[in-house]
């Protein structure tokens, strides 16, 4: 019986290899527009490039050698813009994918994997949700909101380089990063679970809460509710 199950399972490891089909690029760069309707959202589960630029139209387009784009799904669901691998589908992270998306209305941005997404321009908008799950980075130019609420786990990052919001929410798990401390703000919450460090700028109030080794830098002379469980500090700079 131990003996068949063996077999069952290599025979399993096989048939899912064999299924997962690889994708080299081949042939020159091209570019190629996507058909797309009203989203706020955005969510990369590629590992390219992603350029997002706020716009009064919607757009999307892919540059890559024309196989890989064959295999590039750009998906609309509940005001969300998924770009996505086609299924049992993998391409070579040597391949360079530019995706350059264009939207009125940015309400999250959203990075799974080792991809980037960045916005050159200011993003103004009355509430932002960003997510990185892994190692990608997100970075914004500026960003102009009422809120905004920043979650990474893993290894990734996200920096914004200016601009200001009136309260902004951030929690770390992982060793990832966020640097916010050019942004103006009037209240922020900083968790963090592991080692993971956070810049911040604040006003009126800090908060701040460390499980493990990581550090909260801030710039500002907020009030401050603090509590620190583990190596981590909090250092005003």
């Amino acid at each position: 019986m131990k003996k068949i199950a063996l077999l069952l399972s290599i025979a399993f490891f096989v048939l899912t290899v064999q299924a997962c089909r690889k994708v080299s690029g081949r042939g020159p760069v091209v570019t190629e527009s996507r058909s797309v309707a009203d989203f706020k959202e955005i969510k990369s589960d590629i590992s390219g490039q992603v350029y997002v630029t706020p716009s009064a139209t919607y757009s999307v387009t892919i540059e890559a050698q024309q196989n890989v784009i064959d295999v590039i799904e750009t998906v609309l669901n509940d005001n969300r813009l998924t770009i996505r691998v086609k299924n049992n589908t993998s391409v070579r992270a040597e391949d360079n994918i530019i995706v350059r998306v264009s939207s009125p209305d940015i309400r999250g941005l959203i990075l799974s994997g080792s991809g980037n997404i960045s916005a050159n321009s200011p993003i103004a908008t009355s509430d932002l949700y960003m997510k990185v799950s892994g190692s990608g980075d997100i970075y914004l130019n500026g960003l102009s909101a009422q809120s905004l609420d920043a979650n990474v786990s893993g290894s990734g990052s996200i920096d914004i380089a200016g601009g200001s919001v009136n309260r902004q929410s951030l929690e770390i798990t992982g060793s990832g990063d966020m640097d916010f401390l050019n942004m103006a703000s009037g209240d922020a919450d900083v968790k963090i679970s592991g080692s993971g460090s956070a810049k911040v700028q604040a006003t009126e109030r800090l908060k701040v809460r460390i499980t493990g080794s990581g550090n909260v830098y801030y710039r500002g002379s907020p009030a401050i509710d603090v509590n620190i469980t583990g190596s981590g500090g909090l250092k005003h700079i």
